[in-house]
């Protein structure tokens, strides 16, 4: 594993990839509880302007705390957080997790099991957002396979291709010809009781 570079994250922190969160934020206005997985830097609490109860962030990346009232920031991986006391609470609950990938199939079983810890999130979940990079990777496969657990708990709303065109230094651009550049494709899906 190379040396982690929050710079190599800035595609995340740009107008059009903001867009997906006002999206998100409108399909999720009907729930008190939020989890995002994978926010670091640009994160969920920053585009709701409904009323909640909380607003979970998990990402191991973020600098853990509570920057307003109701918002938690963990520095964990969401396989070893306990959801226990979050999902025991009334309420409607949504769940979103933005250029995130679950493990390949090789490394799906574990003491803390992606699948077994994601599709027990799904079960207690009224929204789920997924959104991933569209490329044909076991990585994006398995971001499938997420879907089709989601679809067995709830049918989808709709789902939108982003295409998301940066420069070399990751800033937004309209060039025709970057389209093929690191996280440029995206698969952004919705799903709702």
């Amino acid at each position: 594993m190379g040396t982690w570079d929050p710079a190599r994250f800035d595609h995340t922190d740009n107008e059009c990839a903001h867009s997906r969160y006002v999206i998100a934020a409108h399909q999720l206005r009907e729930c008190a509880h939020i989890i995002e997985i994978g926010g670091f830097k640009a994160t969920i609490d920053q585009f709701v302007t409904h009323p909640f109860e909380s607003i979970t962030i998990i990402d191991p990346f973020i600098k853990p705390g509570t920057p307003r009232p109701g918002v938690t920031y963990v520095d964990k991986l969401y396989q070893d957080y306990d959801y226990t006391e979050l999902l025991s609470k009334p309420g409607k609950k949504g769940l979103m997790i933005l250029d995130f990938m679950l493990k390949q199939d090789t490394e799906w079983e574990g003491p803390n099991d992606d699948l077994k810890v994601f599709t027990e999130l799904v079960s207690h979940m009224d929204v789920v957002i997924l959104d991933s990079r569209k490329r044909t990777t076991p990585g994006y496969q398995n971001y499938l396979r997420a879907g089709i657990i989601v679809e067995q708990e709830m049918p989808l709303l709709f789902d939108v291709d982003f295409q998301m065109v940066f420069d070399r230094d990751m800033q937004q651009c309209f060039d025709p010809d970057a389209r093929d550049r690191f996280y440029s494709g995206q698969k952004f899906m919705v799903y709702k009781r």
